[in-house]
């Protein structure tokens, strides 16, 4: 299987591009969580939101629970409030939108996976601002991507992706022997 420069990790190789609607619907329940991380200081809530966030980053994002309720249950239903004549505009949320490459969407579920195991580790070993901290960055992240889907984990994957390319390309350059006399 290839692997990714960034994070080096696995992609598999039939990974569907990823549903943007999907995604932000993904963000606002993940928010959700993250509310009631922050409300009631729960350990297990962070552990369990980062269980959603490793089976998007490492298993793949049909595997992720969010997603796969989106398509299930909610897509289905705004096509079919959407042929009412009044909530038409209800169609075009639930008709299909340019797909985006699922890399991105995987390295910034990658990056939610460790925020949320820093900051459940941070619940559990009684250092509150550490969980709080973390919660706190991954219920931003969720609120900007769930209103305007600007999601800030994949410009971070983007821009680590494009560090190690130049990296690779700087490595992979053959050496020049300065000083030599030709």
């Amino acid at each position: 299987m290839p692997r990714t420069p960034a994070c080096g990790g696995i992609v598999a190789r039939a990974d569907p591009p990823a549903d943007r609607r999907g995604d932000r619907f993904a963000a606002a329940l993940t928010a959700l969580v993250m509310l009631g991380v922050l409300v009631t200081s729960s350990a297990p809530l962070f552990a369990a939101q980062a269980v959603v966030f490793a089976l998007g980053a490492f298993v793949g994002l049909r595997y992720s629970p969010y997603p796969a309720l989106y398509r299930a249950v909610v897509a289905p239903r705004l096509v079919e409030l959407g042929r009412a004549p009044r909530l038409a505009w209800l169609r075009r949320l639930g008709s299909p939108v340019r797909p985006e490459p699922a890399a991105p969407v995987r390295g910034a579920h990658a990056l939610g996976f460790g925020l949320a195991v820093l900051g459940s580790v941070g619940y559990l070993a009684r250092l509150t601002g550490l969980g709080e901290v973390s919660a706190v960055l991954v219920l931003a992240a969720a609120v900007t991507n769930a209103a305007v889907g600007f999601c800030p984990g994949r410009v971070a994957y983007q821009a680590l992706y494009q560090l190690f390319a130049r990296l690779n390309r700087h490595r992979s350059q053959p050496e020049t022997q300065q000083g030599a006399i030709a």
